[in-house]
């Protein structure tokens, strides 16, 4: 409990310091609003005449941008702060600190998150409601799995940007790995749901962990069955973990590296 104690301080101290910038928030909350609206207006004058595409009608597009959108955007800094860290020298002072440097970034960026969601999330429901009214098909006993699975794209998301934010200690330039990350996450599943691209390409992207950062939980919401919770969910929780533990593998390697050539 000691040692769980320290991380939630952590966080607390996050959540205080990011409610501090609220300027920054409402700015965000403005983009937000904008993607949503023009992702609206797209799918709507692209649907095809009898108001669906690919089983997506206009109503259930709006929803999965929206369920998308707030969990791309509520992403903590967690690249930029390791960037920092590592190239600065930062870490160097942390090694010898009684707690994980992985759970440390971790506890701060929930704080992050946290904050983000509290904007982003009413926001967007708002919106949904204002354009386009209730999820159609909705089920409520779907929410406690959605709820999961957002929170799991969230992690998964964190600790994808944490592994290649550690490669800054063999890298003299990593944001080309942190670009084409993004990139593919935004191709697969933000920019449109899976079941719009080619069947090859639909495949192969349902192996990869970008899918199952944005798309995996609006997909969820908008076309709940305990079908596509089983495919979605395990593969979520395999994939977070993953990262987890290469993050915590990744930082201990490049740790190690620094002890031996005495930074």
């Amino acid at each position: 409990m000691k040692g769980l104690h320290k991380y939630l301080l952590v966080t607390r101290t996050s959540i205080r310091s990011n409610l501090a910038y609220t300027a920054d928030f409402i700015a965000g909350s403005f983009f937000f609003v904008l993607v949503i609206f023009i992702f609206m207006q797209l799918w709507q004058a692209i649907s095809i005449s009898d108001g669906s595409t690919e089983g997506y009608t206009v109503n259930r597009l709006v929803w999965y941008y929206i369920t998308a959108e707030i969990v791309v955007l509520s992403k903590s800094s967690v690249f930029r702060s390791m960037n920092e860290e590592i190239r600065g020298g930062g870490v160097a002072y942390k090694l010898n600190k009684p707690y994980s440097f992985v759970m440390y970034q971790l506890s701060d960026g929930i704080g992050q998150i946290i904050v983000k969601l509290i904007i982003n999330a009413p926001l967007g429901l708002l919106l949904g409601y204002l354009y386009v009214g209730g999820l159609e098909g909705f089920r409520w006993e779907s929410l406690p799995a959605v709820i999961l699975s957002v929170v799991l794209g969230i992690l998964l998301n964190f600790f994808m940007d944490a592994f290649i934010g550690m490669t800054a200690f063999w890298t003299e330039d990593n944001s080309a790995f942190y670009w084409i990350a993004q990139k593919l996450s935004f191709i697969f599943g933000l920019l449109m749901p899976l079941e719009f691209l080619p069947g090859v390409i639909k495949n192969i992207a349902v192996l990869l962990p970008f899918s199952y950062i944005a798309y995996a939980p609006a997909r969820l919401l908008t076309s709940f069955s305990v079908g596509t919770m089983l495919d979605i969910l395990p593969v979520q929780l395999f994939y977070t973990a993953l990262f987890a533990v290469l993050s915590q593998m990744l930082y201990l390697s490049g740790a190690k590296k620094l002890n031996i050539n005495g930074g």
